[in-house]
């Protein structure tokens, strides 16, 4: 039989080493606004100290941006566990995990609402690839339509 060793397939998951880097672009995170939007990334989706669970470094996440990072590798029958921690002021914050095949195009996709409330929320979501998956884009947002802010620590993948 073949072992496979337990792997977080998500870089910087816990945010804390991107606090010594100016580009975390290039560290497996990408801040982005949605379409129509006036506010430039950085003023909407950013990385702060004390805003991650247990006064740690975390994402904030304002309306109008958005927090992503794909994975690749990810085939039908590989199930995996997405556990996060999370908070948002607002109805509507979420995080959706995209399905993708080889060309990037969404096959399927799972939301994931975010509970409102002061508290982080520990989340544990099953990730299970339908036929043709070669990747998955997991994408967290705020409210896109109230003022509102979601808060994100802690972010893993780990096969199940």
């Amino acid at each position: 039989p073949v072992i496979m060793p337990d792997v977080n397939k998500i870089a910087n998951g816990d945010f804390e080493y991107l606090s010594h880097v100016t580009n975390i672009n290039k560290y497996g995170w990408n801040f982005s606004v949605l379409s129509g939007v006036e506010e430039e990334p950085q003023d909407v989706c950013y990385l702060e100290k004390h805003s991650g669970k247990d006064n740690s470094y975390g994402v904030v996440i304002k309306t109008g941006g958005y927090l992503s990072t794909a994975v690749d590798c990810i085939y039908e029958g590989q199930i995996s566990i997405l556990e996060f921690d999370a908070k948002t002021d607002a109805k509507n914050g979420v995080a959706i995990v995209r399905y993708r095949d080889t060309s990037g195009n969404t096959l399927s996709s799972d939301k994931i609402d975010l509970i409102a409330g002061e508290d982080f929320n520990r989340y544990s979501v099953d990730v299970n690839p339908p036929k043709d998956s070669y990747s998955i884009l997991i994408q967290f947002y705020a409210n896109d339509y109230d003022p509102s802010t979601t808060y994100l620590d802690n972010v893993s993948l780990m096969r199940k």
